[in-house]
């Protein structure tokens, strides 16, 4: 991995239906590390439109869609379920472009990085509306056994409080992906002060 992780907070933009949606999401979420893009609800014309602008505004990765992330110059993508898998994703790599993996076990992350993908997305950590009836939160004692693993692993799921963000920081993730935090500006904000606070 050539090119230096971006660490902070990941705000994840999915199922948007409009242009005007991604709009709001980049001005709410003014202080992102990253922003990520997944599932859109749009045409392709409002995918590249929303694309360019996610571009734009910095840092952009896309969730299991490698057509995506190249045509838009993003920074990397996501391997996940339903993606291309990690060896077939790596044939197209270049030096700069960043290749994670979405891991839900200490067993699935070994697996992700012995295929060579660069980063880990990892969790649910805390409960989360989107997974609790079909997977339950990992909690901190897996995650800190990813950490480590020695690869760059981002935390998501349930992250909504500052204090999360200080439990994440002492396990040393290099980040955490929000969702339903960044539909509020002043939430959103507060996770970021809390990651540069620490």
């Amino acid at each position: 991995m050539s090119k230096e992780f971006p660490s902070g907070i990941w705000a994840i933009a999915s199922h948007f239906e409009k242009k005007s949606d991604v709009d709001s999401f980049i001005l709410r979420t003014q202080g992102a590390a990253v922003r990520t893009w997944r599932r859109p609800l749009m045409s392709a014309r409002q995918i590249e439109e929303s694309l360019l602008a996610l571009v734009e505004a910095g840092n952009l990765f896309c969730h299991g869609q490698l057509d995506w992330a190249l045509a838009m110059d993003a920074v990397g993508t996501i391997c996940g379920a339903y993606s291309l898998p990690i060896e077939v994703v790596l044939k197209q790599k270049t030096s700069d472009f960043l290749v994670g993996a979405s891991v839900h076990s200490l067993e699935e992350s070994e697996a992700a990085l012995a295929s060579g993908c660069d980063f880990l997305v990892f969790g649910p950590v805390w409960d989360t509306p989107s997974k609790i009836k079909f997977m339950p939160a990992r909690g901190l004692d897996e995650l800190s056994e990813v950490v480590a693993l020695g690869a760059p692993v981002v935390g998501i799921g349930g992250i909504e409080k500052p204090s999360q963000i200080k439990e994440l920081h002492k396990l040393k993730v290099k980040g955490a992906a929000v969702l339903r935090a960044c539909e509020e500006a002043r939430k959103f904000n507060s996770l970021v002060e809390a990651w540069f606070t620490d």
